[in-house]
């Protein structure tokens, strides 16, 4: 019988400084910027709410959270991923390089 790892794998749980937060506090916490933050909520992975057209995004604290736990790659995934690269990388290597360039940029 197979177990499902990523059922059992503990999620991160970021310290979310508010309950209700700016798009710039979002972005501090997860250390990315807040312009991937608005991305984000534009392409709607990210629920936020926008009372003014054109105001500012806020973001619930579980929101985000969904948000950065939508992205957690299990293990089984992982491992499965590593195995599709090896296998490409090892039918790449003798391959020739595009425009015939070899290793060091020398033309044959």
């Amino acid at each position: 019988m197979t177990t499902n790892r990523t059922a059992t794998m503990e999620l991160p749980e970021f310290p979310w400084p508010k309950e209700t937060m700016t798009v710039a506090e979002v972005a501090a916490t997860i250390g990315r910027t807040p312009k991937t933050v608005r991305q984000h909520i534009r392409a709607k992975r990210l629920r936020a709410v926008q009372f003014d057209a054109g105001g500012p995004y806020s973001v619930h604290r579980d929101d985000a959270q969904a948000w950065v736990a939508s992205f957690v790659v299990g293990q089984q995934v992982r491992e499965g991923l590593d195995r599709m690269v090896n296998r490409r990388r090892a039918g790449l290597a003798g391959a020739p390089r595009p425009g015939g360039l070899r290793r060091g940029g020398s033309r044959p």
